[in-house]
Formats: structure tokens, sequence, C-alpha cells
């Protein structure tokens, strides 16, 4: 009895180790990854660019599809359960103009996103500067002196 109760403590006492070994050498390798990770975030910014991490999902143009298709789908999908059901027909009209309204809703918020303005933004003190391969970014094109504040002078 007493040699079955000491190799259930040693067992118990190997397993232990093995799992904090294990959860050392994962944390040492996260860490690491992390560590890299910092560096290229780093490195990016200095330059001025983004990581697609950095990115939110739900980005203006997404909830700009969801307005004019998911919407619309839905308060049609609702009317055909209710018209299903027998409910008033009265529904349909007010469906219809629910649909139409996100549709043209959603429509003007996409002519309205930054991506759609090719045209720079008016500075004061200099002409802007416009540059093709920027157009579709959500930044306003500005000129340099447009930015610069306290003067180079």
């Amino acid at each position: 009895m007493a040699m079955v109760g000491s190799t259930i403590v040693v067992v118990t006492a190997l397993t232990i180790l093995i799992v904090i070994a294990c959860v050392t050498v994962i944390g040492g390798i996260w860490h690491s990854v992390r560590k890299m990770e910092h560096a290229e975030r780093m490195a990016a910014l200095q330059q001025g660019r983004t990581l697609p991490k950095d990115e939110p999902w739900l980005t203006p143009v997404k909830v700009v599809l969801l307005i004019t298709t998911v919407t619309p789908t839905a308060i049609f999908g609702i009317l055909a359960v209710a018209l299903a059901k027998g409910l008033s027909n009265g529904l349909i009209p007010a469906a219809i103009l629910l649909g139409l309204g996100c549709i043209v809703g959603g429509v003007r918020l996409g002519m309205r996103l930054p991506a759609f303005r090719t045209a720079p933004v008016q500075c004061p003190s200099a002409e802007p500067t416009v540059n093709h391969k920027l157009a579709s970014t959500a930044k306003p094109n500005l000129s340099p002196e447009c930015l610069d504040f306290a003067g180079r002078n």
C-alpha cells in the first residue's frame, strides 16, 4: 500500500513539473512573438504605415453594404413571415418603403465615404497637391504647407 501511495505522489509531482515547464516554454515563445510584432508595429508607425491587424473589422464600406443589403433583406423576410401567418396586408407598403429607404440611405452614405472623394481639401496657405495613388484612401490630400502651423520662416 505504501508503494502505491508514493507512486501517486511521484507521478503527481512529475505531472506538475511538466505542466510548469510547458507553460514556461509556451510563455517564452508567446513573449518572443509579441516582442517581434511590437517591433514590426513600431517600425510601421515610424514609416507612417498601418498594419492589417490595426484596422477595424467593421469598416465604413462594410457598414454601407450591411445597410443596403442586410437590412432590406431582413425587412422583406419579416414581411414574408408575417404574411405567411395571415397578418395584415397593410405591411406590404410599409416594408417596401422601409426597404427602399434603407437602400437609398445606404447609397447616399456610400457616396459620402472619403474613398469616393477625389478632390483635395483646399488649403488657404498653398495650393493642394493631388497624389493619384492616394486618391482612394480615407485621408484627405493636403499640401505639406497646410500642416505647418508654426511656419518655416
